[in-house]
């Protein structure tokens, strides 16, 4: 066993992972603990980070399978989403972000590239810089409250693009719908039952994702139920 353990280390298997993955394999599980261990070489802003992205772009979708049997192919597609849901090249081509990300796909191959764009500062706060200006701030969701509300309104622009999400905004607190937050829409939204606005705000979005499998299943069907468990953890 001894033996093993050693080879192991060899190998750069971290002992601890291991022997949780032994014991429970759930892959949100096992992503915590990860950061738990490397939070002590690491920034308490690094591992906040680290936590929004998984929960924002992983967990729903594989958080509760085992790790043990998450094919390549799923954690390729996992990849791809956040290319539809924010940062892409086409679309952002003059992105500070893309010479480093080109810089670590180089160097590291496809496969591991993700692990160090994940670990690099600078590429992070590129990222973070991206969001606050292309959708928080276009958004003006400094002047929304509680807090609760703006970042709701925030992770389902992130995913659906701005419009939509201000038009069903809109929609639930009774201004016009016509995708552009102005001085009414604040107003009403900033008086409007915050609890009662998140269970009407989720209620659109829960929808308009059963239309997007229903109307084209075989784009969209796969990505429902993470889709929906986005919608719950938000």
């Amino acid at each position: 066993m001894s033996e093993k353990l050693r080879q192991d280390a060899k190998d750069g298997i971290d002992i601890k992972l291991k022997n949780s993955i032994d014991k429970d394999a759930n892959f949100k599980t096992i992503a915590k603990k990860w950061l738990d261990i490397k939070a002590s070489n690491l920034t308490p802003n690094y591992i906040k980070k680290q936590h929004q992205m998984l929960n924002l772009h992983v967990y729903p979708y594989i958080g509760n399978r085992d790790i043990r049997t998450i094919k390549e192919i799923e954690i390729i597609n996992l990849l791809k989403i956040p290319e539809k849901e924010g940062i892409y090249e086409k679309a952002y081509p003059d992105w500070g972000g893309w010479g480093i990300i080109k810089m670590h796909i180089k160097e590291y191959g496809n496969k591991r590239a993700s692990e160090f764009c994940y670990k690099d500062r600078n590429l992070t706060d590129l990222v973070e810089d991206f969001y606050k200006k292309n959708f928080w701030d276009k958004m003006g969701l400094d002047d929304v409250f509680p807090y609760r509300t703006a970042d709701l309104m925030f992770k389902f622009a992130v995913n659906v693009g701005i419009n939509r999400a201000v038009r069903y905004t809109q929609d639930v607190v009774g201004v016009s719908a016509v995708g552009i937050a102005g001085r009414n829409t604040l107003k009403a939204l900033n008086s409007y039952n915050p609890m009662k606005f998140e269970v009407e705000y989720k209620d659109k979005f829960e929808r308009y994702y059963k239309r997007l499998a229903d109307n084209n299943p075989t784009r969209y069907a796969h990505f429902l139920n993470g889709w929906l468990n986005r919608v719950k953890i938000s």
